[in-house]
């Protein structure tokens, strides 16, 4: 699913390694519903959970709608 969404916004959006500098977002993909990973480390930054293919759908247009805005 990260390489469905890294093709997807491929020269949209940059992702990075955690830990990097500058990250304005937190993009957990997780494998299931639960979705139980501790996140405590990015406390205080947006995080976006995606569980399912869906999510990373809706992720997806909302980055390319976003752009288009900001471009507008």
């Amino acid at each position: 699913m990260v390489n469905y969404i890294k093709e997807s916004l491929q020269g949209k959006a940059e992702f990075v390694p955690p830990g990097t500098k500058g990250v304005r977002l937190v993009l957990a993909v997780q494998g299931c519903s639960t979705a139980c990973v501790d996140l405590s480390a990015f406390q205080g930054m947006e995080i976006r959970t995606i569980t399912n293919i869906e999510g990373a759908d809706t992720f997806i247009k909302e980055v390319k709608n976003s752009l288009r805005s900001s471009a507008d």
